[in-house]
């Protein structure tokens, strides 16, 4: 009789015992909110009063920031996450206001926060 090697052994040992791990990602997470962002314009509001335009509402966005050694992220993040929500509210349109970054806001370190404008152009009754 031929002896397995002991290799195998611990290599079929570590396979089995690993079958029920599962990776998790909120990468397509991610990924939707930026298709999804991709399908809004932004407009000034001079701009947008040049088209067939309907309100959909007033949006928010705030991000926390607590590492005291990195830099806080730009306001990218926020502008593509209010562009996501007005299209999840059926818009195509977004009208953001100045943002602002706020030093030392209670446990943050920085606090970014952006407001919005979500509306829905509609581009055949123009």
């Amino acid at each position: 009789m031929r002896a397995i090697p002991l290799k195998l052994i611990a290599l079929i040992l570590l396979l089995t015992g690993c079958s029920n791990i599962r990776i998790s990602s909120n990468s397509g997470e991610w990924v939707e909110t930026g298709f999804r962002a991709g399908k809004v314009e932004t407009y000034s509001f001079e701009e947008l009063m040049s088209y067939n335009h309907r309100y959909l509402g007033s949006l928010n966005e705030e991000y926390c920031h607590t590492d005291n050694i990195e830099p806080a992220p730009s306001f990218k993040h926020l502008e593509r996450q209010l562009k996501a929500d007005t299209q999840e509210l059926g818009g195509n349109a977004i009208v953001l206001a100045p943002c602002e970054r706020l030093r030392n806001y209670g446990s943050c370190t920085t606090l970014l926060r952006c407001h919005a404008g979500a509306y829905v152009i509609d581009f055949d009754g123009v």
